[in-house]
């Protein structure tokens, strides 16, 4: 009998220990059972299911801003929240023109200013570009945004929203001249006793996370360290106002590094960006792209050929691979001085002189000036690229005009044996097409003061003289006046 009722006992046990565990698996947030057993031993009963989680309620304040002017440098708009709030994440679209945003700061209830690195040096924005910044992870209020911002045409507008978990952030666009306060002058009734100045703020000792920043720096970075061959680091802290860096070849860290031991690897400087490729004029006209700019400045360059990288190059130490100088990137023509061999321009240097391509081959060398090229496009009066004619001065041959020189003389390309000379002008040719006063290309004639002879004009010279082809040998000859023909018949 007592062993019956220990059994008993012992399967109430398991059943009841069974059934805390079965609920144990149940609850999967970290929440205290609220279904516990009483004193007495009695279990209470099962528990219903939980209520799914609710999502967590986002709300978005919006403004606009408008007019954003074309100045050089931005134009610095403050944009103030009240009351202040704790932001999720910032939101810019651009509604008309475009705009370029120079940098974004966030500034909290107890006067800490973080950058929002996503709004730093964003390039030139197309309307209805977006950008979108990280979770800001913040716990402090935010008091107000401040943005710069340059057009890039018209003024242009942009709308701002920023997004909150614990209210609809109120946000009012001010210029930044308003927010300079005038001092109040001091009432004349009062006594002018200075104000004991305020206490300091004691600013919260925080380790270093995204979007700390010192300088134009922030905590998760990337640059080029100047001192260290060009190696690739991180920022990861700072210490006494100097950066402390990971290298990202081999993870080792180190602090004491300053600002102007790094190098960005965005932005531009002297209208050059990062990203740019071009021809370096000072090393052989190797191609390179520019991989980052120091902070004087200067950039640092990408070697295409080997992907070796170096620093300290300017802007004369480069030839663009587009746009204009003298001449413009893709002419093409003949280089004078160097036997009219075929060239291409394929670079712009900064003292608009050019970087040629001989396409006999494939060496490419600069400082050349327009006075130097025949191009392969242009006229001289009735004289084009591509005109055929006879050339006066050398019996009559038939030549072809292949390029224009910068002082209007004409490239020749001499049909019979296809040599190539220049420094001729429209008087030593004869056009193949036209009339003169009394005959035209193409008419019979009688040559009457050479026997009577029947000859074809095939070229004016002039206004009064003609080239004439002799129909009995297929001679050609010219110089002849309108007294010398009479029309055949």
């Amino acid at each position: 009998m007592e062993r019956r009722r220990l059994s008993g006992l012992l399967a109430t046990l398991i059943f009841v220990q069974g059934m805390s565990v079965a609920h144990a698996q149940e609850v999967v947030v970290d929440l205290p059972n609220p279904f516990e057993t009483g004193s007495g031993g009695q279990q209470q009963p099962l528990p219903q299911p939980l209520p799914p989680s609710p999502v967590q309620a986002q709300y978005v304040g919006k403004t606009q801003i408008n007019s954003i002017p074309r100045k050089s440098g931005g134009t610095l708009v403050r944009v103030s929240l009240a009351p202040a709030l704790v932001l999720q994440r910032l939101e810019l679209k651009v509604q008309k023109s475009q705009v370029k945003i120079y940098d974004a700061t966030v500034v909290t209830s107890t006067g800490q200013r973080i950058a929002v690195r996503e709004f730093k040096e964003t390039g030139v924005l197309q309307t209805a570009s977006t950008l979108v910044s990280e979770n800001l992870n913040l716990t402090d209020s935010i008091t107000s945004i401040e943005l710069r911002a340059e057009s890039y045409q018209a003024e242009s507008d942009v709308e701002l929203k920023a997004v909150s978990d614990t209210g609809i952030p109120r946000l009012v666009v001010q210029p930044i001249e308003v927010v300079q306060q005038p001092a109040q002058p001091s009432k004349p009734t009062q006594p002018n006793v200075p104000s004991p100045p305020p206490p300091p703020v004691q600013q919260p000792n925080r380790p270093p996370r995204f979007g700390s920043c010192l300088q134009d720096a922030c905590v998760g970075d990337r640059f080029f360290n100047i001192q260290r061959d060009y190696r690739e680091v991180e920022i990861v802290g700072f210490e006494n106002g100097t950066y402390v860096l990971r290298f990202i070849d081999n993870g080792g860290q180190g602090g004491g590094w300053t600002r102007s031991d790094l190098a960005k690897m965005s932005g531009c400087s002297e209208s050059i960006c990062v990203g740019l490729q071009a021809f370096n004029v000072s090393r052989d006209y190797r191609k390179v792209s520019v991989a980052g700019i120091q902070t004087d400045g200067k950039f640092i360059l990408r070697f295409l050929d080997n992907g070796g990288l170096g620093g300290g190059w300017s802007r004369l130490d480069l030839a663009m691979m587009t746009g204009c100088g003298e001449m413009c990137v893709g002419d093409a023509g003949l280089v004078i001085n160097k036997d009219y061999r075929r060239a291409t321009v394929v670079g712009v240097q900064a003292d608009r002189k050019i970087l040629l391509r001989f396409e006999d081959n494939g060496g490419i060398g600069g400082g050349w000036s327009r006075s130097d090229i025949a191009l392969f496009k242009g006229c001289v009066g009735q004289l084009c690229v591509g005109t055929t004619a006879y050339n006066i001065d050398k019996d009559f041959r038939v030549v072809k005009v292949i390029a224009v020189q910068p002082d209007n003389k004409l490239v020749l390309s001499f049909q019979d044996n296809g040599g190539i000379g220049g420094n001729w002008g429209p008087e030593n040719l004869a056009l193949m097409t036209g009339c003169g006063r009394g005959f035209c290309v193409n008419d019979d004639v009688i040559v009457l003061t050479n026997g009577n002879r029947k000859a074809r004009v095939v070229g004016i010279q002039g206004i009064d003289l003609y080239v004439l082809k002799f129909l009995d040998n297929g001679g050609v000859g010219g110089n002849w006046s309108n007294s010398d023909l009479a029309r055949a018949r």
